[in-house]
């Protein structure tokens, strides 16, 4: 009952549009890759030395985070894994057989919500895009502007934003089946279990 109602809510449709299945292919492939694109980062950690022994470890791993990790790169993590959403639809396009424009766009089927989550992740390129511009050209006080300051308290949301759409990116890439037809069984079941209901009644 719960995964229906996340069928209706923005975002969240994504994910339960997709079964079990592609889900723990995906999980895989999304935690292997993800450590892999982290690993400078994690090198680095180590290699660092802890300047006070008394320190804890979880307030040294934070410190060092808020430091090396700063805004601008965040940003540039985003654009890295929201490119491979908002690029799916053209290669589902290209990779039709189909001559008629209005058939190949049929047939580019996407997963439910794809269009309003790829339109967000479209807008939040453009503000990664400003604001890495912005904190690269050394604009004079820009982090002590409210903007400025906006954009450094949004960019780990923005970051974790990106992860999601790279997530659905990799659902997409293993599943092996037809949207409109798993639409198709969803709403049946919906109907089955309304007249269940109702002979129960």
């Amino acid at each position: 009952m719960l995964l229906r109602i996340f069928e209706y809510i923005p975002l969240l449709q994504n994910l339960v549009s997709f079964p079990l299945s592609a889900h723990k292919k995906a999980t895989k492939k999304f935690v292997v890759l993800w450590i892999v694109s982290i690993f400078p980062i994690l090198l680095a950690l180590t290699l660092i030395p802890v300047q006070n022994s008394e320190q804890a470890i979880s307030e040294f791993i934070l410190g060092y985070i808020n430091k090396a990790v700063n805004a601008s790169e965040l940003f540039v993590y985003a654009v890295a894994f929201i490119s491979p959403l908002l690029y799916m639809v053209y290669e589902k396009y290209n990779d039709s057989d189909n001559d008629n424009i209005k058939s190949k766009l049929s047939e580019s089927a996407v997963f439910p919500g794809y269009w309003l989550t790829a339109a967000f992740a479209l807008f939040v390129m453009v503000v990664t895009a400003v604001g890495f511009a912005l904190f690269k050209s050394q604009t004079s006080n820009l982090e002590a502007s409210i903007f400025g300051v906006l954009l450094t308290t949004v960019a780990p949301y923005i970051y974790l934003f990106s992860l999601y759409c790279w997530y659905l990116t990799l659902l997409d890439s293993v599943f092996i089946g037809d949207y409109v037809e798993r639409g198709r069984e969803t709403e049946n079941g919906l109907v089955s279990s309304f007249r269940n209901r109702v002979n129960k009644s």
